[in-house]
């Protein structure tokens, strides 16, 4: 191995493992800066909760709503079940709110997945500013089921339901709020209507809030954690928030009409959709919580503030989208929600991800029964176009052998001459057909691709839980068994499939001429180590394939050389046969 493939190795492993570490491990960060910066139209603020937040009409501290304003009788004990071919969720006549949310599709310790947080008051809720001062929650409120049925099973394609919930002041002030359940998807239209509330209300703004995100679902938290963001997009602007400060919240304000706000987890995510445009700026906000095993957890708000102006008749539109992050699933709501989904660096590589890497596998799923004969095949795809590319380095590998001796020779002679040495090796390149750059080409080229496949495999869902072989889930390491102890930047458990990936990393550099041995020998043990700890902790499914790819390279090596050897004994023969 020369000099410039042993730089260009260690420069592309500074870069993966400083990328991949920095990723992982930055939710554990405590981050104690208090530091404001505002920015036109988009708003990125650190502040104490104690705080109110900077907006065009100030937030108020919600206080207890009067006792003798509502005077509707206590039905939290109303509730009503509507069950689809994708979901099953509960409204309560408390708050009339969404009390779960389970996607039947997907497990968390055997059952559905859950993405309501707050199963006893709800994540959703309007507050109202009242004339005396006090603010009303509708959360907190006792509404009354106007459906005269409890549960509800919609089959057909086109099958959808309205559920209605009133609740009356004393003075018959009507607040009803009715959410539409479809029978395929996974979208809520929801609507709040106020009547003759124009002398109980300031005149100013409502606010819609969805607070403490959604449930998280995954066994490792830090991973989901990592995964966790909260997002506002308008037509020309969007942004994300990934709050990782402990001690404070901090916040991303959106002073505009905007389309959506939205909070996700690793796999899921709750969207808002201002489909009516009536709100006319967005907060949202959030910290990373440690838990009890010092693991972080990114906990997300989001507030639309819609104008009041004191109408005898008020409503607000609101499309709820409770979602698993199915790339294919939410481009085809036509709403840009797909744009939630991490699928890598932009213009680098999010298109090879977005364009590439996933729709090759869901069109390789539609004929093949399993994800891991996906990633077989894939693999195979991949070695393909790229044979072309590494039988050229491969070659380049035997030219360097041959050229390396003449040019130490070329070095010693022309040492007190730079000039002329480098006018000498650019000859000896020329003559003998040798690039010494073209040896890092493939692996350079590679390596968007591995980017692509390590954010395919942490953030797409088609791959979770999805089991091959000894491995439980393609998304997560190929735990074989957890270490009594833990190895820092290698961490507590053993990957097989990162020792296998090691392994044919150290066969794979045997099989290469080497001209400097001191040097070779070192970075044959320096660079798979490096590569065993970085590949221990990355999904399954990605070391799968680094290895396959590992494999198939070497037998390409394999061939090349059994060709070779079979070109010179036959070289010799002729020769001797002249003689």
């Amino acid at each position: 191995m020369d000099r410039n493939n042993t730089i260009g190795l260690v420069l592309i492993s500074v870069i993966f493992v400083g990328w991949f570490y920095w990723s992982y491990s930055q939710q554990e960060a405590i981050v104690k800066s208090k530091k404001e910066t505002i920015v036109s139209d988009s708003t990125t603020v650190k502040k104490d909760t104690a705080t109110a937040p900077v907006i065009a009409s100030p937030v108020i501290a919600p206080v207890s709503a009067s006792d003798t304003l509502f005077a509707v009788a206590d039905t939290a004990s109303s509730t009503v079940t509507i069950t689809t071919p994708d979901y099953t969720a509960t409204l309560s006549g408390k708050g009339a709110v969404l009390t779960s949310f389970q996607i039947d599709k997907y497990l968390n310790l055997g059952k559905p997945v859950e993405l309501i947080s707050e199963p006893k008051t709800g994540n959703l809720n309007y507050q109202l500013k009242l004339a005396n001062g006090s603010v009303v929650n509708t959360r907190d409120l006792s509404f009354k089921l106007m459906n005269d049925k409890s549960d509800y099973v919609l089959k057909g394609d086109k099958d959808s339901i309205q559920i209605a919930f009133s609740s009356n002041t004393v003075n018959n002030q009507v607040i009803l709020a009715t959410y539409t359940f479809h029978s395929s998807g996974y979208v809520i239209d929801h609507k709040l209507v106020l009547k003759d509330f124009q002398t109980v209300l300031t005149s100013q703004q409502i606010l819609l809030e969805w607070k403490n995100g959604i449930a998280y679902s995954e066994p490792d938290k830090v991973a989901e954690a990592t995964g966790a963001e909260a997002f506002y997009h308008a037509e020309d602007n969007h942004d994300n928030l990934n709050a990782t400060a402990t001690d404070v919240d901090e916040e991303l304000i959106y002073a505009k009409s905007f389309n959506w706000t939205s909070i996700r987890t690793k796999y899921f995510a709750v969207a808002l959709e201002n489909v009516d445009k009536k709100a006319n700026s967005a907060k949202i906000y959030g910290r990373t919580y440690n838990d009890a095993q010092e693991k972080p957890t990114e906990i997300y708000n989001m507030i639309q503030y819609i104008p009041y102006n004191a109408e005898s008749y008020w409503e607000k539109s609101t499309r709820i989208t409770l979602t698993p992050l199915d790339y294919y699933y939410l481009k085809g709501l036509d709403n840009e929600l797909q744009s939630m989904m991490s699928l890598g660096i932009p213009w680098v590589v999010k298109p090879i991800s977005e364009y590439f890497v996933l729709p090759l596998f869901i069109f390789l799923k539609n004929y093949l029964p399993s994800w891991g004969l996906v990633i077989i095949i894939f693999t195979l795809i991949i070695k393909l176009l790229l044979y072309p590319l590494t039988q050229s380095q491969t070659q380049g590998m035997k030219k360097m052998a041959t050229v390396a001796p003449l040019m130490k020779e070329m070095q010693e002679k022309y040492k007190d001459d730079k000039e002329k040495l480098q006018q000498e090796m650019l000859k000896l390149y020329r003559e003998h057909g040798y690039n010494p750059l073209a040896g890092c080409l493939p692996m350079l080229l590679q390596m968007p691709i591995l980017f692509a496949l390590y954010t395919v495999f942490a953030n797409a869902i088609e791959f979770r839980q999805s089991s091959f072989l000894w491995i439980d889930d393609l998304s997560l390491p190929d735990m074989l068994f957890h270490l009594p102890f833990t190895i820092p930047f290698y961490g507590s458990h053993f990957s097989l499939f990162a020792f296998l990936v090691a392994g044919s990393q150290i066969i794979q550099m045997k099989m290469q001429p080497q001209t400097d041995k001191t040097q070779a020998a070192i970075m044959m043990w320096v660079f798979p180590v490096m590569m065993l700890m970085i590949f221990n902790n990355l999904s399954a499914g990605l070391n799968m394939y680094y290895f396959l790819f590992n494999v198939l390279t070497l037998a390409q090596q394999w061939f090349y050389n059994q060709k070779e050897s079979s070109l010179l004994s036959n070289s010799v023969t002729v020769t001797t046969g002249k003689k």
